[in-house]
């Protein structure tokens, strides 16, 4: 059982954050343009200014420029929250464990102190790379990759220093790691049809215990050690296709089709203290179809469209939770599934 010690009345942390950014184009030719910029960012919260480049190309590998390459590379600093300045201030938690009866005390209580140490501010390095090919009116192709290397990320770890007392620390050694490849092609036969098809295998991995989890709009109960593992948002292939047709004036038909591995999810004790190693096993396999049928009206002076759409149309089992307790009979049970919604559209175009 956590319990929390009176909070203090008020909690402030007053910032100024200030970002100033520049960037020029160099184009030596008509097939080919460079763009350079750079970004200085002022942390409020840290009292430091960190120093950010970018870059980016692209190159006509044609005459008749259908076949373009593209690439980037830069550097980001994100915006240090204002709960980081106030973190200090946080009430104490104790951590009471109990035996089977819910009585007994399973050993000493543990107080935990919020504590802060070695922050910086949190930064990625990106770099993306992408090949598009037309091969004419009708059929273009698209090959890309992307990588993001995430460092001195905020994370929060309950740290026991002694039998008795421990420290919720936080602090900016975080990392997390993103790389993905993506093919795509597209069909368009000018207003009568238009689909778009794209494959992503990708990979993410990240540390679990970001602060962002636990302390951002509702504080988490729970926070069991950190672990760099699969990001809870990783999903190693995904199948995404878009379609929109005109079978007829005046009526549009449209649909969306999404597959993808299921996200990562861990196990747990009975008293919430996850197994490792965490996010090893994984939702159900995700399919999700939206399909709609829409026909342009006339209402007064305006011409809107009026149509009917329905959200997972095949009525797929998608779970939005699992019981995670291994000491449950329903361990590894999914429930809270999107129902399909059926839903009356009213849509204006300028």
């Amino acid at each position: 059982m956590l319990t929390y010690a009176p909070a203090l009345t008020a909690q402030s942390q007053p910032t100024t954050d200030v970002a100033v950014f520049a960037q020029d184009r160099y184009q030596p030719n008509s097939r080919w343009y460079v763009e350079f910029g750079a970004r200085l960012d002022r942390d409020g919260i840290l009292d430091r200014f960190n120093a950010t480049p970018r870059v980016g190309t692209a190159v006509l590998l044609d005459k008749a420029g259908s076949i373009v390459l593209r690439g980037g590379f830069g550097l980001f600093y994100e915006r240090t929250p204002s709960t980081v300045g106030a973190f200090a201030m946080f009430p104490n938690v104790l951590d009471a464990r109990f035996q089977a009866n819910g009585t007994t005390l399973a050993g000493a209580p543990v107080l935990f102190t919020p504590a802060v140490e070695n922050l910086d501010t949190p930064r990625s390095r990106t770099w993306d790379l992408g090949l598009d090919y037309r091969l004419n009116a009708t059929w273009s192709f698209h090959v890309g990759m992307l990588d993001r290397q995430g460092r001195h990320e905020l994370i929060v770890d309950p740290i026991q220093t002694s039998t008795t007392t421990g420290q919720l620390l936080l602090s900016s050694i975080g990392r997390s790691s993103y790389r993905g490849g993506e093919v795509s092609v597209h069909f368009s036969a000018g207003e009568k049809a238009d689909v778009n098809i794209s494959y992503t295998r990708s990979r993410a991995r990240a540390d679990l215990n970001a602060m962002s989890s636990y302390f951002d709009t509702i504080m988490w109960p729970v926070l069991g050690r950190n672990e760099y593992a699969p990001a809870p948002t990783d999903a190693p292939n995904r199948l995404l296709a878009r379609a929109r047709f005109t079978p007829w004036p005046k009526w549009l038909v449209i649909g969306i089709a999404d597959w993808r591995n299921g996200f990562p999810w861990s196990p747990t004790t009975e008293t919430l203290d996850y197994v490792s190693p965490r996010n090893v096993l994984r939702f159900p396999t995700y399919f999700r179809l939206e399909a709609g049928i829409e026909r342009h009206i006339k209402i007064l002076r305006f011409q809107p469209w009026l149509g009917v759409r329905v959200w997972n149309a095949l009525d797929s089992f998608l779970p939005v939770d699992v019981q995670s307790n291994l000491g449950s009979p329903n361990f590894g049970t999914f429930y809270n599934s999107e129902y399909p919604q059926i839903r009356i559209v009213l849509r204006f175009e300028r």
